[in-house]
This record gives structure tokens, sequence and C-alpha cells, in this order.
């Protein structure tokens, strides 16, 4: 589910609360997140994309297909999805978001920056270069 959060947030330049942010009140104490909800998301393979609607709204995000297996957005969904789904079946509760790793928790942030850090340094690049919002920065 981490690797799949992160293809998730790369291809689609989510911004790091969209996936890896955790609920925060607002000014009237009410729970708020701008995390994506499993509930809305649809694979659909008749057309080869898929459909996230992250604001309710039936938005319709596609993406061609790269030929990199590692970082194609269907298959990490699909990944987050089963891996819920199994999760479930298990007795294991989670939460209404596609990255829920228990009812109150998502995967987080420093996960995965701890993640791109570590991948960046097994690839010979400096690791303070890289953080979990610098998925976003060439196309925000």
């Amino acid at each position: 589910m981490l690797w799949g959060s992160i293809v998730i947030g790369f291809v689609f330049l989510d911004r790091s609360s969209e996936l890896w942010g955790p609920p925060t009140k607002n000014d009237h104490e009410m729970d708020v997140s701008h995390c994506v909800k499993a509930a809305d998301v649809i694979l659909r393979n008749k057309y080869g994309s898929h459909k996230g609607a992250q604001t309710r709204q039936g938005s319709t995000i596609r993406h061609s297909r790269s030929g990199l297996p590692n970082v194609y957005p269907v298959v990490a969904a699909e990944l987050c999805l089963l891996t819920r789904k199994r999760w479930l079946s298990d007795g294991r509760p989670v939460g209404p978001y596609l990255i829920s790793t228990s009812q109150s928790k998502t995967i987080n942030k420093s996960t995965v920056t701890k993640t791109i850090k570590n991948a960046a340094t097994a690839l010979g690049s400096q690791p303070s270069n890289y953080s979990s919002h610098s998925l976003r920065i060439g196309g925000a």
C-alpha cells in the first residue's frame, strides 16, 4: 500500500495532505480531511482508465500508459483497494480513506519521506533533495 500511495501521489501531482494527511479539526471542531476516500475510487478497464471522484463531483482523470509497470497508477490504486479488501475480510478495521491503515490512521508523511530518502540514497542521490512534498513540485 505504501508503494501504491507514492505512485498515485506522483502521477496525479497530489499534495501530501491529499494522501497522507490525517484528519484535522476545522473551525467548528469537525474532522476534516483532504484524503481520497476509498469509496470514491473506481477502476474501469473498458477504456484503460480509472475514475476518481475526489470531491464527489464525478471528475474523470485519465493517464496514458507509460510502459513502466512500477509507475502505473491503475495498478497502484488496485493494490490499495485489494489490500483494504483483504484487511477487511481478515477483520482488520480500517478507516474510509484509500490508504487507511486503521480506523483512525493513514500511511503517514514521515514514512513516505523516509522511504523516498532511502531510495535516493540507494541510487546515489542526495537524500536532502527529496521529500514527500517533492512528488508534486514538477507540475504544481
